[in-house]
C-alpha cells in the first residue's frame, strides 16, 4: 500500500539525513521522524522513530528531549523488547558521557525488561555503573541480590576485584587471588 511505502521512505529518509552529519541534515531528519510518527501512529515504525529520535537526541546531548522521547515511548506502551533497546541506548550514551549513575539507572530498568543473558548482561553492566561512579554500597546491593546465580555472582566478584586494583586497594591482590583460585578456567 502507498501508506507503507511512505512510512518506509520517511523512516529511511530520516535515518540517512542523519548520517550526513551537518546541523541541518539532523533537523531534516527529526522533522521526517516527527512527520512519521503524526501521520502514521498506529504504524510500527512510529515507535521506532521515537526510539531513533531519542538515542539522536541522547548523541547530541539534549538528554531533556530525550528522556521526553523515552517517557512518550512507555506511555504509547511499546513492547518491552523496544522499550529495553531504549534503554540500552541510553545507557551506552550515559556511560559513553562517564555519568555512571545515570547509566546504571538505565541499564536497572532494562535488566527489568529483559531475561536470560540479555538480562545478565544489563545487571552486570548496571553493577559495573556503580562502581565507576563510586557507588560501592549500590554495587554489593546487586552483588547480595544476585548471589543465587553463580554465572552473574562470579562476574562480578572479578569486576570488584579489577575495579580494586583500578584503585591500587590493598585489598586487590586478595579479591584477584580468590577469583583467580575459585574460578582457574
Amino acid at each position: 500500500p502507498a501508506d507503507e511505502l511512505e512510512t518506509q521512505a520517511l523512516y529511511h529518509l530520516a535515518a540517512g539525513l542523519r548520517r550526513e552529519g551537518s546541523a541541518e541534515s539532523k533537523y531534516r531528519a527529526r522533522q521526517l521522524l516527527t512527520r512519521l510518527r503524526l501521520d502514521y501512529p498506529a504504524h510500527p515504525l512510529a515507535m521506532r522513530a521515537l526510539l531513533e529520535m531519542s538515542r539522536w537526541e541522547l548523541l547530541d546531548g539534549r538528554t531533556e528531549q530525550a528522556a521526553a522521547n523515552l517517557a512518550a515511548l512507555e506511555e504509547m506502551g511499546a513492547p518491552a523488547a523496544l522499550r529495553a533497546e531504549a534503554f540500552l541506548s541510553a545507557a551506552s550514551t550515559a556511560f559513553r558521557s562517564k555519568d555512571f549513575k545515570l547509566a546504571s539507572g538505565e541499564l536497572d530498568k532494562a535488566a527489568t525488561l529483559l531475561d536470560g543473558d540479555a538480562k545478565r548482561q544489563a545487571t552486570l553492566g548496571a553493577a559495573i555503573s556503580r562502581l565507576a561512579s563510586g557507588d560501592a554500597d549500590g554495587f554489593q546491593t546487586i552483588a547480595e541480590g544476585q548471589a543465587k546465580d553463580p554465572r552473574i555472582a562470579d562476574d562480578l566478584a572479578l569486576e570488584h576485584a579489577l575495579f580494586l586494583t583500578s584503585r591500587r586497594d590493598p585489598k586487590a591482590m586478595a579479591a584477584l587471588d580468590k577469583s583467580i583460585l575459585d574460578h582457574p578456567q
